[in-house]
């Protein structure tokens, strides 16, 4: 069963971005409160988003990379040269 829910967010560009930025949220609470700094809970929804976007377009980058590299080599003509 949790086997299910780690394939479905693993797979899922838009959950792991999501569930990355929680854990960063998460470790960045903590941190400030063991600093005893008081930050906004603004500033915690704007980090969030930035974590989440910026993972969602790295995730984005590195499939379509990898879809290029597979295109690049489908085309390659292996047989008698064309003179």
């Amino acid at each position: 069963m949790f086997s299910d829910y780690l394939n479905t967010i693993t797979q899922n560009k838009i959950l792991l971005s999501g569930l990355v930025g929680l854990l960063t949220i998460i470790i960045y609470y903590i941190d400030n409160r063991k600093k005893k700094n008081e930050v906004e809970f603004m500033q915690y929804i704007k980090l969030f988003i930035i974590v989440t976007i910026l993972n969602y377009v790295s995730f984005h980058l590195i499939n379509s990379k990898e879809i290029q590299k597979e295109a690049n080599y489908s085309s390659i003509n292996i047989g008698e040269p064309d003179f």
